[in-house]
């Protein structure tokens, strides 16, 4: 079946325009927000070729695709934006009363609007993040002097993502709210002006209110309440504003209103936010040390499989851009992932079952390369015995990364590919301790899954 069907088919069995409130993807899986999550025929979805898994879970509607999620997803979005008359699929459904739809959750609204705000800063801070990780190798080699000026333009390169990734959240925030992404960035500007800030250090007020001496580069929370509250100046100065001049109008006043809000409140509150939410996960692991890495690792199965390890990304983004250290999920997602890729090698190299060992083998690669969620929903959460392998994996390789206090650099997935992630610039053992780690992981969770695994068993 080519991914031009299967999108055809997911887009048709999932409700079709009526049902389709919005649509994003990750690595793996098309994330749908419904109008009616009932209206979906599930079970026909869970039994297409090419589904790895179908979960409902946070307030959005997930089908996991595996890696040709890029392709399916890209032909979904022209089926939305095409005429409804012309979706013939969509005719066989027949016209049906309008029903009220089903109210959200909050928890599943903040959950939502986190993961389509973040979610897309992941290929840039990505980038960014292996770049100098990459530049950090070559100059421990010996092979680029850090005093170089290849070395320090290319650095710059990196840091650049990380000084300005407010105007890359005001964007994301922005199409999430359905406003002008050009007045959202307009907006967090003066956030980042360096003569601004400059005034600040030596003092400055504005209405008579003192604004407060903040470094906003490579911050998260402020450009977020920032571009919140100018969405709703924007609804309010829309409404009251004559159409005849509410073309400039509606925008300066928007800005005018939103700015001065933003110097004076928003920026130290989202600023204090993301403080107290590092600090808390910091918390966590600083009187928990290794244990709270253990405990973590082993929690990621169930967390992938809820969708309930993405609210994890403000955090992790906002201890990368204003650290570029991370000690903690990073750690536990590597013992998890490498897990995931020991017992589904084990199944591969033990079962008498072509498809199960063409599927172990596909899932076992990908999570090795850091994706899990094709092992995890294809193999682990369906045979209860390959699930306790993981956990031992998790356990084993989660106490040995824990104990030795290994430490993320690179926003990236781990696996065997980003292994990178793990190098610091001022502890050379970090690097080898993450490969033991990966190691122990890999077989420890191999290991179990071969005593435990057997063809044909009701598990």
């Amino acid at each position: 079946m080519s991914t031009k069907e299967l999108a055809s088919d997911i887009f048709y069995y999932i409700g079709g325009h009526d049902n389709i409130e919005n649509v994003v993807h990750c690595s793996t899986r098309l994330r749908f927000k419904l109008n009616d999550a009932t209206k979906a025929d599930t079970a026909t979805l869970k039994k297409r070729a090419g589904i790895i898994a179908v979960v409902n879970s946070g307030g959005q509607y997930q089908v996991v695709l595996g890696s040709n999620v890029n392709e399916v997803f890209s032909d979904i979005e022209k089926m939305l934006f095409r005429p409804r008359n012309l979706q013939a699929p969509l005719s066989q459904v027949g016209d049906t009363p309008a029903e009220e739809k089903p109210k959200a959750k909050p928890q599943e609204i903040a959950i939502d609007f986190l993961i389509s705000i973040f979610q897309p800063l992941i290929p840039a801070i990505t980038g960014a993040g292996m770049l100098k990780a990459m530049l950090i190798l070559l100059s421990t080699a010996g092979w680029v002097q850090a005093s170089s000026d290849t070395f320090r333009v290319l650095n710059s390169v990196a840091d650049a993502v990380f000084y300005f990734l407010g105007l890359m959240i005001a964007v994301t925030t922005a199409t999430k709210l359905n406003i002008d992404k050009i007045l959202a960035i307009a907006a967090v500007c003066p956030l980042l002006l360096p003569s601004l800030m400059g005034m600040t250090k030596e003092g400055i007020s504005v209405f008579g209110f003192d604004i407060e001496n903040v470094a906003y580069n490579a911050q998260v929370f402020p450009f977020v309440l920032t571009i919140l509250f100018l969405s709703g100046m924007i609804k309010i100065w829309t409404k009251v504003s004559p159409k005849v001049i509410r073309g400039f109008l509606v925008p300066m006043l928007s800005l005018l209103t939103t700015v001065p809000v933003s110097l004076l409140v928003l920026g130290p509150a989202g600023y204090v936010l993301g403080s107290y939410i590092s600090g808390g996960v910091l918390w966590l692991f600083s009187h928990f040390g290794w244990a709270a890495i253990t405990l973590m690792a082993m929690a990621l199965p169930f967390m992938v499989t809820l969708g309930m390890h993405k609210p994890m990304i403000p955090y992790v983004v906002n201890q990368y851009s204003t650290t570029g250290v991370e000690p903690f999920y990073g750690a536990a997602s590597l013992a998890h992932n490498i897990s995931e890729a020991g017992a589904m090698f084990a199944i591969a190299l033990k079962t008498k079952d072509k498809e199960m060992r063409a599927i172990a083998f596909s899932t076992g690669t990908s999570a090795l390369c850091g994706i899990s969620e094709p092992a995890l929903y294809g193999v682990t959460i369906q045979h209860k015995k390959i699930l306790y392998s993981v956990l031992f994996g998790c356990l084993t390789g989660g106490l040995y990364v824990g104990l030795n206090l290994v430490t993320s650099h690179v926003a990236v997935t781990p696996g065997i590919a980003s292994m990178a992630k793990f190098v610091s610039p001022t502890d050379p053992m970090n690097i080898v301790h993450a490969c033991i780690g990966f190691a122990i992981s890999f077989i420890s969770s191999m290991l179990c899954a071969v005593v435990l695994w057997k063809d044909k068993t009701a598990e």
